[in-house]
């Protein structure tokens, strides 16, 4: 497939909304989610091993959720000059070719100019048979709906529904085209969180009932996949005549016409 070239001039608003998520993620209902966020991943990833796993965006809280994996190595791509992190944007990642085990990409589709260039990024630089996770809000949910009426008609857009949102057919899609075969979809935060967070706790029973039984309505979305193994082509040896018999037969047949005259 050929690659789309992109320009890193269209990734220099991408740091700014890198640092809101951030920002937004240090909020009692931001980190409530991720603690949510974490053990979901825990559990999709608690039987991934590998040498290398990267996660590309900072995520939140300065936590990282590849290490949840159990692969040896794990690295960290930001936008942004964090310690501990490399510098870098997601359509055009430091690393090369079929080098790393796992990817998570952490709010990146929905922030990034072109999210096609970051799948393929994510594609060229996995082994086969590696796992790309894809943690995404989704805008078809309770808590996008909510958030649209109250953020954007009555406040105006916030953290952290700024971006543009893709629905989950949409990156089934991407990744058929790239050659990804869909793992497991999973989704979180049911119910909208409240303003502060302070009455999370008196609604988890209804989002562990939700979650059951209303799964599709989910704000955050988590996509597991894995890239394909590249085929295998056998060539046979082609075969070749014995050229001791072929000399014997060429000989005979010269003695015999000699013979012959």
């Amino acid at each position: 497939m050929e690659l789309k070239s992109f320009k890193f001039d269209d990734y220099r608003a991408f740091p700014d909304r890198e640092r809101t998520l951030m920002a937004w993620y240090e909020s009692a209902e931001g980190a409530a989610l991720f603690d949510s966020l974490q053990g979901e991943i825990a559990q999709l990833l608690s039987q991934r091993f590998g040498y290398l796993g990267v996660q590309v965006g900072a995520g939140g809280r300065g936590a990282t959720l590849v290490e949840l994996s159990r692969v040896r190595t794990y690295v960290l791509i930001s936008s942004l000059a964090l310690p501990g992190c490399v510098q870098a944007i997601p359509a055009a990642l430091p690393l090369a070719a079929e080098s790393a085990d796992l990817i998570v990409l952490a709010h990146v589709l929905e922030h990034a100019p072109d999210p096609h260039q970051v799948l393929r990024e994510a594609e060229r630089v996995l082994v086969p048979e590696g796992d790309v996770v894809i943690v995404s809000f989704d805008p078809l949910s309770l808590w996008g709906l909510w958030t649209w009426f109250n953020g954007t008609i009555l406040h105006g857009n916030y953290a952290p529904w700024q971006g543009r949102f893709y629905s989950y057919f949409r990156v089934r899609e991407w990744l058929n085209v790239l050659g990804f075969d869909l793992n497991a979809v999973r989704r979180l935060a049911i119910l909208p969180p409240s303003g502060n967070g302070r009455f999370r706790h008196k609604i988890e029973g209804m989002e562990r009932i939700g979650r059951r039984w209303c799964a599709p309505l989910g704000g955050v979305r988590i996509i597991t996949a894995r890239k394909h193994r590249s085929g295998m082509i056998l060539v046979r040896p082609a075969w070749k005549r014995n050229p001791a018999k072929a000399g014997v037969i060429a000989g005979n047949v010269s003695r015999s016409m000699s013979n012959d005259r």
